[in-house]
């Protein structure tokens, strides 16, 4: 069963008519560089500006002893982007891991294309990067990510006392999803963190994928606690969910960050239980994995962090 039981707000939106991040309706927001501080309506579909929430305070619980930091976007390098902006982020954090989620290097993810965009920016993390693959990869049917980065089509980790799972959305997904319930099958006590790039939930221009329903039912029934996904370029945050897509506090919280230097996309609609939503600045997510819980925040290029919050993990 999922074991992710409730959810622990700790970090007030300052300057904002919500109370806390995740504890509030829906909040969309889209940050220009100059952006002023205003608060959006909740529910709202047009974009609007916000100021900066500050980080958790305090560590997350279960994260004192054995936490660690992963770092995590998708979207990412391309000769007209800020891959190089996001990079500095990263080396900021300082992570001990780097997942990537998809379109790595533009247009069409060639060998020539990762050593001129990825390799100068994001390359510098490549021994510490657990990467996935995306759409534009698989234009030239994969070969240059993988010649990259030498890795198998999906694969796990075991990582600061999670597993992390790297699936591919451009391949068959049912013998992905029969893997990923055997792979988690003996580790009913384990926290876990699968990634992809096609995301099952978006509200921005690509929307929802009912494609990747094997994967996010896979997800939900072997108890997946947090999924993240690309390919919108946009940050996105949902609650909880099901199999089903609807709220759950037992299911797996799924977020869109395909934020890691690429060209911004626009939100248009609401999907249920969409949370936050952040356009017109790039950025990563920033993860600390603990043993009793995780935190969540999001660092854009323009030094601030748009959003933070974190959950306990159950029983």
């Amino acid at each position: 069963m999922p074991r992710t039981t409730g959810r622990l707000c700790r970090a007030a939106i300052a300057l904002l008519a919500v109370a806390a991040t995740g504890c509030a309706g829906p909040v969309e927001w889209a940050v220009p560089a100059a952006a002023g501080a205003t608060a959006p309506s909740a529910g709202s579909t047009a974009p609007s500006t916000a100021a900066a929430s500050p980080a958790p305070s305090g560590p997350v619980p279960g994260t004192e002893t054995t936490g660690c930091t992963v770092v995590a976007a998708g979207d990412i390098a391309s000769a007209d982007g800020r891959a190089a902006d996001t990079a500095r982020l990263v080396e900021t954090v300082a992570p001990e891991r780097v997942l990537t989620l998809g379109d790595n290097a533009y247009e069409s993810g060639t060998i020539d294309q990762f050593r001129a965009h990825y390799e100068p920016t994001w390359g510098r993390f490549k021994s510490i990067t657990l990467p996935a693959p995306g759409n534009h990869e698989y234009k030239t049917g994969g070969e240059g990510y993988f010649a990259y980065f030498g890795v198998p089509p999906y694969h796990g980790a075991d990582v600061c006392g999670w597993r992390v799972l790297s699936l591919n959305s451009e391949i068959d997904l049912r013998p992905q999803a029969d893997w990923l319930r055997a792979d988690l099958a003996g580790r009913s006590t384990t926290p876990s963190l699968a990634y992809w790039h096609r995301p099952r939930f978006s509200s921005a221009e690509h929307g929802s994928d009912p494609d990747m329903q094997p994967l996010w039912a896979a997800a939900v029934e072997a108890g997946v606690d947090v999924v993240l996904t690309g390919h919108d370029h946009v940050y996105e945050r949902f609650g909880p969910m099901n199999a089903d897509g609807v709220g759950d506090p037992s299911g797996p919280r799924q977020f869109v960050i395909g934020t890691g230097g690429r060209s911004s996309y626009r939100f248009v609609g609401l999907e249920p239980n969409s949370e936050v939503r952040i356009t017109d600045l790039p950025g990563v997510g920033v993860f600390q994995l603990g043993a009793r819980g995780y935190s969540w925040s999001f660092h854009g290029t323009d030094g601030a962090i748009r959003d933070s919050g974190s959950a306990m993990l159950g029983p």
